[in-house]
């Protein structure tokens, strides 16, 4: 998985290479939308789910963290208001202050 210009690429099996989610010119912001019409805001390395249905993305220039359906591309905000700040809540009722890393645990 890589991400040129804040789109994510994936690599199957079949050395394939496709966008997956976000825009592929230099556009940003933090827009849930389904594939290439997505925008992300400054983004760190993405984890991938356990079962490897979604990644998830910690974005920094949003402050949330974004997950992408990698079976429909479509992206949502998992957690964060959009407000820099430094709540514990669940969903996007949480605030982050520039989230960059995120680590994903089978359990």
């Amino acid at each position: 998985v890589t991400c040129p210009a804040g789109a994510f690429e994936v690599s199957g099996t079949a050395n394939a290479v496709a966008y997956v989610a976000g825009s592929t010119t230099s556009a940003l912001g933090a827009v849930n939308a389904v594939g290439t019409s997505a925008l992300f805001n400054q983004i760190g390395t993405p984890v991938t789910s356990a079962d490897g249905r979604k990644l998830y993305v910690a974005e920094f220039g949003s402050h949330i963290i974004r997950a992408i359906d990698l079976n429909t591309t479509m992206v949502t905000t998992f957690a964060g208001s959009g407000t820099a700040g430094l709540t514990n809540a669940v969903g996007t009722n949480a605030a982050f202050h520039k989230p960059w890393g995120l680590a994903m645990s089978v359990d």
